[in-house]
């Protein structure tokens, strides 16, 4: 994984335990800690070729939920501003 990926994954785990108000690491399975590797990376790679992917729109900037069932809820790109 690059470290920007990385470090995108550690934000949205420390968005996890802030929205959770969890203040200790939440116990994520291998399954769950895939989904937010790959939902970092995705946001990483739109930010760096939105357009070559999808000319016109930008993951890295929509707001879009990740879901697993019973374990989590997270609103990427969420500000509560917009």
């Amino acid at each position: 994984m690059k470290p920007s990926c990385y470090r995108i994954t550690v934000i949205l785990g420390m968005a996890v335990m802030f929205l959770t108000g969890c203040t200790e690491r939440p116990s994520f399975t291998k399954f769950e800690e895939a989904v937010l590797s790959v939902t970092g990376e995705v946001v990483q790679l739109f930010k760096e070729r939105a357009d070559e992917i999808w000319p016109g729109y930008d993951l890295s900037e929509q707001v879009f939920v990740v879901y697993i069932p019973d374990k989590l809820v997270l609103a990427v790109n969420y500000d509560q501003e917009t």
